[in-house]
């Protein structure tokens, strides 16, 4: 696991490309604020104001799920183990670190079977990488 976290060390963690849905975000906090405005104008009034805005809590919500979450991914990029190696053994390099380690290089890992009188052997797990961590 380590070596393969050396490998991805060498690669350069770029952005991630652009959320696609971060205009429709910003489309749709215009629309709120556009609709605020002129209630505070007295353009129009609260009769009209108040259900106008009925739709866009829940749309808000779930398209501001999606852009955390969208943050959440580069910030994971950004804030990656610069050197996983020396960190590892390390005192202060906690069990949670290292799951998390873990948890951000493998995808699966499987274990082969084994026939009878056959022991264990440490060929029998084959690691499966994680390629990307886009969620795409």
């Amino acid at each position: 696991m380590i070596a393969e976290q050396q490998k991805i060390e060498f690669r350069k963690l770029e952005d991630l490309p652009p959320w696609p849905k971060a205009q429709e975000l910003a489309d749709l906090q215009a629309r709120i604020d556009e609709s605020t405005r002129r209630y505070e104008k007295g353009e129009i009034s609260s009769e009209r104001y108040w259900p106008s805005l009925a739709p866009y809590p829940l749309q808000f919500r779930y398209v501001r799920f999606h852009a955390r979450q969208r943050e959440e991914q580069q910030q994971r990029r950004m804030h990656a183990v610069a050197n996983l190696a020396e960190e590892w053994d390390k005192p202060d390099f906690t069990i949670e670190q290292k799951q998390v380690a873990i948890a951000a290089t493998l995808a699966a890992v499987i274990i082969k079977p084994v026939g009878r009188g056959i022991s264990f052997h440490p060929d029998h797990i084959v690691p499966v990488f994680r390629e990307s961590d886009t969620g795409e």
